[in-house]
C-alpha cells in the first residue's frame, strides 16, 4: 500500500483567488505560519503566494509531508494537495492507518472548501 494521500479539485477562478481561499483568514495563521486543519496543523515551511506550499503535520503523531500546488488549467485553477508519511516514527499500524484516514480527511476538506470559496 503506498503511503501517498493526493486530492485535488478544479477550481473556477485564477491561482490568485484560488490561493486566497486556500489560506482564508481564520484557517491560516500568518505569525505563526500553521495552516489549520480539523486533526492537525500544518507548518508551513515554504510558501509561494499563488504557486503553492510545503510544510509538515502530525495527525495523532505520525508526521507527514504535505505540499498544496496551484497549476493553471484551461478552465481555471486545479488545486492539488498531496501528503506522504515520512515512515520515521515507529507507531502501531492501526495508528498509522488511522492516522491516514484523518489526514486524507482534513486534506479532502481543505480541497473541497478552497473550491467552494473560489467560485
Amino acid at each position: 500500500m503506498t503511503t501517498d494521500i493526493v486530492t485535488s479539485a478544479d477550481c473556477p477562478g485564477a491561482p490568485d483567488a484560488v490561493w486566497l481561499s486556500l489560506v482564508a483568514p481564520g484557517r491560516y495563521d500568518e505569525s505563526r505560519r500553521t495552516l489549520a486543519l480539523d486533526h492537525a496543523d500544518v507548518r508551513l515551511r515554504s510558501l509561494t503566494p499563488g504557486l503553492g506550499v510545503r510544510g509538515t503535520a502530525r495527525w495523532l503523531g505520525v508526521p507527514y509531508r504535505v505540499n498544496a500546488y496551484l497549476v493553471p488549467v484551461e478552465t481555471g485553477t486545479r488545486l492539488l494537495v498531496t501528503a506522504r508519511d515520512k515512515g520515521t516514527t515507529p507507531v502501531p499500524s492501526w495508528r498509522r492507518r488511522l492516522s491516514r484516514r484523518l489526514a486524507g480527511r482534513d486534506l479532502r476538506r481543505l480541497v473541497d472548501e478552497a473550491s467552494r470559496h473560489a467560485a
